[in-house]
């Protein structure tokens, strides 16, 4: 009989603990006050994470289709060889286009009065050499001023290749034949010492 009067009294000592725990009973140094002021503010709390994490998940939610699109055109090889090299008075601008393609334009100056310009598409394969056609060249004449006096399209059926190296670019050009045996150089890369240290 003691054994069950223990357990009896066991059990309503734990359902009282238990009961205080989950009602306001005020605790030693809290007043009800400062009880309902931090069950306020963890309200709060609460509130503003899940007001936050919302625009979170939008976000995520927003940025997945564009992942998902399959958009390759960041993927173009090009990139790779973006800019503008020079070599005497000309100099060719490489611009990545599209998924494969780039658009060159090469210009030269012909003294202070005179510019000539090319342009042409070329498309990415692996041997790093490039041919085009359609190319069109046009010639600017300048006033001492320096103001467009004159601009003339000398031909659209320009023929030629592209070869590029690291940081460098030479031009075939099938027409004129103006740019044999130069090299276009990458502007601001510097080139690395020879294995002599020079």
């Amino acid at each position: 009989m003691k054994k069950k009067i223990m357990i009896l009294v066991t059990g309503l000592a734990m359902t009282g603990l238990f009961a205080a725990c989950t009602s306001n009973v005020d605790l030693p140094g809290t007043t009800p006050e400062t009880t309902e002021a931090t069950t306020e503010a963890a309200s709060e709390e609460v509130t503003e994470e899940e007001t936050t994490a919302e625009p979170e998940t939008e976000a995520t939610t927003e940025f997945a289709p564009d992942e998902a699109s399959g958009d390759d055109e960041a993927d173009n090889p090009f990139e790779a060889y973006e800019g503008v090299y020079y070599c005497d008075l000309a100099n060719i601008d490489v611009r990545a286009d599209g998924k494969d393609g780039a658009k060159v334009t090469v210009v030269w100056g012909n003294g202070i009065n005179a510019s000539s310009e090319w342009k042409m598409d070329i498309t990415w394969n692996e041997d790093l050499w490039f041919s085009y056609e359609n190319c069109v060249k046009k010639t600017s004449t300048y006033s001492d001023e320096a103001e467009l006096e004159e601009e003339k399209i000398d031909y659209e059926d320009g023929t030629g290749s592209f070869t590029f190296g690291e940081n460098v670019i030479t031009w075939s050009d099938n027409k004129e034949y103006i740019a044999e045996g130069m090299k276009f150089e990458k502007q601001g890369v510097i080139a690395a010492p020879d294995e002599a240290g020079e």
